[in-house]
């Protein structure tokens, strides 16, 4: 979260955090069916988090 604006120096950096988003994921597809159910969970809740963070900071965001 820290190219969103959320670390120790509230930077924004929209490309690192996309690039930090396409590394979770490709984690996630490298480690199918070599996790436990809990680290399978943490990573999808972690990209999931991280993506939506990143819609809301980049201003594409779904209208409620």
């Amino acid at each position: 979260m820290t190219h969103l604006g959320e670390g120790p120096d509230g930077r924004l950096d929209l490309e690192l955090a996309k690039q930090t988003i396409d590394l979770l994921s490709l984690l996630k597809e490298k480690t199918a069916g070599n996790l436990d159910v809990e680290e399978d969970k943490l990573i999808e809740a972690v990209l999931y988090e991280t993506r939506m963070r990143y819609l809301e900071r980049s201003g594409n965001a779904p209208s409620p």
